[in-house]
């Protein structure tokens, strides 16, 4: 094992993200992990293991603390999360860890460290997110002059926090920080990209003087740039002349302007920003001049014209802003992709003038730009309650569609349909989803109404969300149903109790089993609005539906809704309800299918955090190996939401011993964060027994592909156990029972390097 190509991390915790950086609970770490390394024992392995299995922790910890809204302790743990960081001894790793911390760019992850310090300030905990910045000031500090850049722009982040938070003079202060750290980086190019994000966000904290300062500076470093790259200096420029208009200063922005005109691409998007600040400015004369000035880059001076004829139109002068519609007209014909660009100029026009837009859309050839710039003429319409004229051209943008190829056309409403949400139109959004008629197109029709009706619902838009709901195809009560849950809530939230049961009826009575879910969801949401009498007429209403099923595995579908809705509302499981589960469990006849289906029950429950009954219907698979499969998944879910008890419960039942290790170690992890000993103790005494009943081999190895391909270790394995455990223990202090534990190791080699390893942890042993 001492060879295996994955190593002893691996066998630890798994694989690590680099960026997997905000969490929670802190375990206990070495007590050397802050002393330098010395002696002749290599430790530094085990030392930056230690540490990314406590930043691992502290990911899981903080989200769980946020999802539970407990906000101080996501605050304590975060910055325990940043003073580990500053354990770390490669400085490089140091600064990326730092970098992924404050990172506030969106990843497509749940970003924990916007989201602390966001929903401190909202809910009155910004002092102890205050203390959080301040470590994480102090630890971007503690970076030498070789990470200036880096330093540069955490500090920006911070900066912006503290604004986020209240505190405008911390934010300068840290400002103050990343402007020095500026002056140590390398390279004219670099100095730019530093020094803008410090002056923007100067503007953010109104210090309008500092913030010019600062783009002169950069400008000055921008005009030193290789004159010969032409492109890479005209890029460089244009990034001070667009931070120049975000600070209000535009003679400064157009006396760059001059200087790009070798790059018509880069000129021409410079003065499309001046010409928006213009308009905003309410400047409109001037903007349009500027706007003619584009003359070498028809796609953008057409959006150029188009956003002064919109201003123009917006003071009331529709003369001057159609003729100028007209001549942003003429000029995207002359752009590359010319149909592009006039839908772009259309739909510009049409949110303000939709009379002089709509003919001009009806001419686009292109039947999904057509879509697009009808619909937002129609919203153009409804914002100026123009109703009918609204309807009329959603009625001939939905007269597009089936002209849209059926791989585009789906996306093609779902886009026109989202544009009429954001716009509070979402009538007109149902009309564009419902006309959707290919059966082929994805999403498909009764998707889109179902995403329509939670999103209106959710903006508190009922009568819109039925709309929507009503519209989903009666034949299609998997959508319907689940359309149905969102609105229920919400008319039960907006105290309309007889309209929430009524959704009951847009159930065909033929559905029985879809019926009998919505019976009961609707009746844990009256039940846990304190209205206790209809939800226990529902929950009756819901097991007399339920009864008249015979297909099991419609049956066991609807009695497993009717068990997680009771859960859900605080209420115990009924008697009758576990009795009609198990009695369909046998009626399934072939294991695998009752597995199957259990698991989707049990995979309906752990979403809505009912991880007991989750646990109860798991418990009803009847083979063993299927059932342990489940109890796991069951445990594991059960471990992030800190259901210990549960956990424990899953590990009696687990027969297979590798199931039982991991979960067992989890635990022991768990406890050791909590600063519960004894916990731990108790948990790594049943873990050996555990241990003992792996089977041969004791050391196993994993392989992928075919001959000569990846080789890992299995982390399952009886040797990989006890090492596991031995750790933990010595860990604890408990050097003894560790190497008590490593000596059970059969193979000599093995257990040499555990014991050796195990000396790492060791109060007594300085490590290198």
């Amino acid at each position: 094992m001492s060879g295996r190509t994955m190593g002893i991390w691996h066998r630890m915790t798994g694989t690590l993200s680099l960026f997997m950086l905000l969490g929670a609970a802190n375990p206990l770490l070495p007590a050397w992990a802050d002393v330098p390394a010395s002696g002749s024992i290599d430790c530094r392995q085990e030392r930056d293991q230690t540490t990314e299995q406590t930043l691992f922790s502290l990911q899981e910890r903080i989200g769980q603390d946020l999802d539970q809204q407990q906000f101080e302790q996501a605050n304590q743990r975060m910055r325990q999360m940043i003073q580990t960081i500053a354990l770390l001894q490669d400085i490089q790793w140091r600064s990326t860890r730092l970098q992924g911390l404050v990172n506030a760019e969106e990843s497509g992850q749940r970003n924990l460290w916007v989201e602390l310090i966001n929903r401190s300030a909202e809910k009155g905990f910004a002092e102890q997110a205050k203390g959080v910045l301040a470590e994480a000031v102090q630890l971007t500090q503690s970076l030498n002059s070789g990470y200036s850049s880096l330093k540069a722009q955490a500090l920006v982040q911070l900066a912006r926090d503290y604004q986020t938070l209240g505190d405008r003079q911390a934010g300068l202060d840290t400002l103050a920080l990343a402007v020095n750290a500026s002056q140590t980086v390398q390279g004219e190019e670099f100095q730019v990209n530093v020094l803008i994000p410090i002056a923007e966000a100067y503007v953010a904290l109104e210090e309008p003087v500092t913030a010019v300062d600062l783009m002169h500076r950069a400008k000055q470093f921008a005009e030193a740039v290789n004159p010969a790259d032409v492109s890479r200096r005209d890029r460089v420029m244009a990034k001070v002349a667009q931070a120049y208009l975000k600070a209000g200063q535009l003679e400064a922005a157009l006396a760059i302007v001059p200087t790009l005109t070798k790059t018509p691409n880069v000129h021409a998007e410079v003065l499309l920003s001046a010409v928006r600040f213009q308009v905003q400015q309410g400047q409109i004369d001037a903007a349009a001049e500027l706007a003619n000035l584009i003359n070498n880059y028809p796609s953008v001076g057409a959006l150029a014209q188009v956003e002064a004829a919109r201003g123009y139109a917006l003071q009331g002068n529709e003369s001057q802003a159609d003729r100028l519609f007209q001549q942003a007209i003429q000029t995207a014909q002359t752009a590359g992709d010319a149909e592009y660009t006039l839908s772009q100029v259309i739909t510009t026009y049409g949110k303000t003038r939709p009379d002089a837009a709509l003919p001009l859309a009806e001419s686009l050839t292109d039947p999904e730009k057509r879509l697009a710039a009808l619909t937002q003429i129609a919203l153009g319409y409804a914002s100026s309650n123009q109703s009918t004229q609204a309807r009329q051209t959603i009625q001939k943008a939905i007269a597009t569609v089936p002209n849209i190829s059926s791989d585009w056309q789906g996306f093609a409403v779902q886009n026109a349909a989202d544009l009429a949400i954001v716009a509070n139109q979402p009538d007109l959004a149902v009309l564009l989803a419902a006309a959707l008629t290919d059966p082929f197109a994805n999403p498909p029709r009764d998707l889109l109404l179902e995403r329509i009706a939670q999103k209106t619902a959710e903006r508190g838009q009922l009568d819109a969300a039925l709309n929507a709901v009503q519209s989903i195809s009666a034949s299609n009560p998997d959508a319907r149903s689940r359309a149905i849950l969102p609105l229920s809530k919400a008319f039960i939230q907006a105290n309309r109790y007889s309209d929430a049961i009524q959704l009951i009826d847009l159930i065909n009575a033929t559905d029985t089993g879809y019926r009998a879910m919505v019976q009961a969801a609707i009746a844990s949401d009256l039940l846990l609005s304190g209205n206790t009498d209809p939800a226990v007429a529902l929950f009756e209403q819901a097991k007399q539906t339920a009864a008249t099923l015979t297909d099991p595995i419609q049956q066991f579908d609807a009695w497993g809704a009717i068990a997680i809705q009771y859960s859900r509302a605080g209420q115990p499981i009924d008697a009758e309800v576990m009795q009609r589960l198990r009695e369909t469990v046998s009626r399934f006849g072939d294991n695998s299918v009752a597995a199957n289906y259990i698991r989707l029950t049990v995979e309906r429950a752990l979403p809505v955090q009912q991880y007991e009954t989750a646990l109860q219907i798991a418990q009803l698979i009847p083979d063993p190996t299927d059932r342990g499969y489940q109890l796991n998944s069951v445990a594991q879910e059960s471990l992030k939401a800190n259901q210990l008890q549960l956990v424990s419960q899953a590990i009696a039942q687990i027969s297979a011993p590798d199931s039982k290790m991991r979960l067992l170690l989890s635990l022991i992890d768990r406890s050791l964060q909590d600063n519960q000993p004894q916990t731990a103790i108790a948990l790594l005494e049943q873990a050996a027994q555990v241990a003992q009943t792996i089977p041969d081999p004791e050391i196993r190895v994993l392989r992928f592909g075919n001959e000569g391909g990846t080789i890992v270790d299995d982390d399952s394995d009886r040797a990989s156990s006890y090492e596991a455990i031995a750790l933990r223990y010595v860990k604890l202090g408990r050097q003894a029972e560790g190497l008590r534990v490593a000596g059970l190791i059969q193979d000599r080699p093995e257990r040499d390097r555990v014991t050796q390893r195990l000396l790492c942890y060791a109060p007594s042993v300085a490590p290198s």
